[in-house]
């Protein structure tokens, strides 16, 4: 009586072990990708909330009577008093920031703005109050470096 072969061939293995590289390789650079686009889609949501939250506060700033030519000016929304210029948040802690509220970094050195950034470079958004009467708040997002 002769005995059923129970193993696998090493050309079997060998077919294997090639499809598993195959998918491999094409499966690492597509992780990449997916990382750089989760960075650029975070940017993008909290640049859509800070210009959410400078419009909806500059409603809010003109319904609660504030002076919308006025060159500073604070009023409380949700229990913190915020900064305006006329009439959008400063570019400060005292203004957008304290509008803001998520788990990222605040930059205030070496410009004049606010900054959502990311550790990597050329990856953030910034935010900056109008300079003069009748000019509008400036949003900012580089995300070459995402």
């Amino acid at each position: 009586m002769r005995r059923a072969n129970t193993g696998a061939t090493l050309i079997e293995l060998v077919s294997i072990m090639f499809i598993i590289a195959s998918v491999a390789t094409s499966a690492v650079p597509a992780w990449g990708d997916l990382r750089s686009f989760a960075r650029q889609r975070v940017m993008s949501d909290l640049m859509a909330k800070a210009q959410y939250e400078a419009e909806a506060s500059r409603v809010y700033f003109a319904a609660a009577g504030g002076d919308l030519n006025a060159a500073s000016a604070t009023v409380a929304i949700n229990g913190n008093s915020v900064s305006f210029q006329y009439g959008y948040p400063k570019d400060d802690a005292t203004g957008i920031a304290r509008l803001m509220t998520f788990n990222g970094s605040l930059s205030f050195a070496g410009y004049t703005g606010w900054s959502i950034s990311s550790t990597i470079a050329d990856c953030y958004v910034r935010y900056y109050a109008p300079s003069m009467l009748g000019s509008s708040a400036t949003l900012l997002s580089v995300q070459s470096g995402c």
